[in-house]
């Protein structure tokens, strides 16, 4: 059966659309080392640091920072570009890496904001971060500087954020002031969430608090981020509570989060401290993601209440921030994310109950749009990042969300085109792009044999990838890695459960997923055949 006849139930545009994504030979999407996602042509190295050392990004030490994970090349040297799009917050714009307190490589402010001009993945509204690769208490003046070149030098009127745990002279908070005046929609974000001082060294919590009251009482709003929460070593209710009590005058909003673990460093790390980390997390090494084996984001909102506090305790960076542009500087400003959207509905009944009813009016509204308009404006980014002829289709699973058919779009890529569009934007690879980032994350990411998985299927708008020899709880490890680096919501399927049900009822189970728009022979052929003994991963 060809792909057109598998797809006959489908409206016209899209199944052509559809079995199109299947025959599409070309991968489209960037690598992950591209200059255009990260350049680092512009560092200029210091010679301090040697070849392949390693270490936390700044002099604060933290010995779960995640700089000693991210970025490296085979021989471990740092990578990173002086400007990312892989953090929540907004682009980062860094001036300098550094291995502990040497610096690495280095950038004059000036050079990174002509290179911001021409970045593909920059707009004046975009949100962007500032040093957040090391701190950006390493050097006021120069942070400083910075945010002002982005408002009098490319008239940014997005959120500017800096994430600090160093202290903050009255002198230069009074600088940042002064920047905020010329436009500037400073934010600036101080973690602090009682951690011993074993694990965060260089960093009093006196000197964050102080940071915190500086900043807030030159109206600079002021965002506490309580990460990471560890469990067994800062979830307690006791250091939960004191630390909501010591910032509950001091900042706008609140912030929770988890742990990155890698499984080359963290667990040790933690270990050589005498804070050897709970089982949850040598069970959930996924360093994609923040790790947070119990629900502290609740716990704290809960806390928060029990206490009186009025601040809101967000569960996402850019919530936070969207928040205070809203809030404080009187620009309405929705999630560039968006956080409230979900494959099952809008959350604005669960995951933005917490939030202001003003924010949740701006998100909500952004909801609302037209479809045609948020297709238009996702069309228009596809177009400036180089995919003028990729389609876009409104996903039929999920609301607010958009599909780039044909689509192998990075995370940083699509970061771009959800900011501009307004809703959830996702890829719908085609055979071709699901086939090589899945086979990569196996290589690549996770050091699994390739001939686990034995066949990739097509199930209406979501690609099902089937595998073999694995248990369920390895089969949904793989299937997150595989939704991570495909930015697709992969499903997989075990081949022995496959054949514990048959062919009618693995059938049926497809047909249901499809909503009937495929053609059950379709599936009969592939399933049959698989069963059979046959593995297809090169043909559809």
């Amino acid at each position: 059966m060809n792909n057109h006849e598998a797809f006959s139930n489908q409206p016209e545009a899209e199944w052509i659309a559809l079995s199109a994504i299947e025959e599409e030979p070309i991968l489209r999407g960037r690598h992950p080392d591209d200059q255009d996602l990260k350049p680092i042509s512009g560092w200029i190295r210091t010679g301090r640091v040697l070849s392949g050392e390693n270490g936390p990004g700044c002099s604060v030490g933290c010995i779960y920072c995640n700089q000693m994970g991210l970025d490296k090349n085979e021989q471990g040297d740092r990578m990173a570009g002086y400007i990312s799009l892989s953090v929540d917050g907004g682009i980062s714009l860094n001036t300098r890496l550094m291995v502990g307190s040497r610096q690495d490589r280095a950038i004059a402010t000036e050079e990174l904001i002509s290179e911001i001009k021409d970045y593909p993945f920059y707009e004046p509204n975009s949100y962007v971060i500032l040093e957040n690769f090391n701190d950006p208490g390493l050097n006021w003046k120069q942070t400083t500087r910075l945010a002002e070149l982005l408002v009098t030098d490319l008239k940014h009127s997005g959120p500017i954020s800096f994430i600090t745990k160093l202290g903050i002279s009255d002198n230069q908070v009074e600088e940042l002031s002064r920047v905020q005046k010329l436009g500037a929609n400073l934010v600036g974000i101080v973690t602090y969430s009682g951690l011993p001082a074993e694990i965060e060294p260089n960093s009093p919590e006196e000197m964050r608090l102080t940071t915190m009251s500086r900043l807030k009482e030159k109206g600079i709003p002021v965002i506490c981020s309580m990460r990471p929460l560890i469990k067994g070593i800062n979830t307690d209710v006791e250091t939960i509570d004191r630390v909501l009590m010591q910032v509950k005058e001091k900042v706008d909003a609140i912030i929770v989060g988890g742990l990155f673990v890698y499984d080359n460093f963290t667990i040790k790390a933690f270990q050589s401290k005498g804070f050897p980390l709970d089982q949850a997390y040598e069970e959930q090494i996924y360093s994609v993601a923040k790790s947070m084996p119990e629900d502290y984001k609740q716990l704290v909102r809960d806390r928060a209440a029990e206490l009186g506090l009025d601040q809101v305790v967000q569960n996402h960076t850019s919530c936070a921030i969207s928040q205070l542009m809203t809030t404080v500087y009187g620009r309405p400003t929705s999630d560039r994310a968006p956080h409230w959207v979900s494959p099952q509905g809008l959350e604005f009944a669960m995951d933005c109950i917490q939030c202001p009813d003003i924010q949740k009016t701006v998100c909500y509204e952004r909801s609302q749009e037209k479809v045609e308009d948020v297709i238009y404006r996702a069309k228009n980014a596809l177009s400036k990042i180089g995919y003028s002829d990729l389609d876009v289709l409104s996903s039929k699973d999920a609301p607010n969300t958009l599909l780039v058919v044909g689509g192998s779009l990075l995370f940083e890529e699509l970061v771009y085109v959800k900011e501009q569009a307004g809703w959830y934007v996702d890829n719908l690879p085609s055979l071709n792009g699901i086939r090589h980032r899945t086979l990569e994350t196996l290589k690549n990411d996770l050091k699994f044999s390739q001939d686990l998985v034995s066949d990739f299927i097509l199930v209406g708008q979501e690609w099902h990838v089937v595998v073999q020899g694995v248990d369920y709880e390895q089969s949904k490890y793989l299937e997150r890695w595989f939704r991570s680096r495909n930015r697709h919501r992969v499903c997989v399927l075990r081949l022995e459960e496959l054949r514990d049900s048959g062919i009618e009822k693995t059938v049926e189970m497809l047909m249901q997923k499809s909503g009937r728009y495929q053609q059950e022979n379709y599936f009969k052929d592939r399933i049959g055949k698989l069963l059979d003994g046959g593995v297809s991963l090169s043909t559809p």
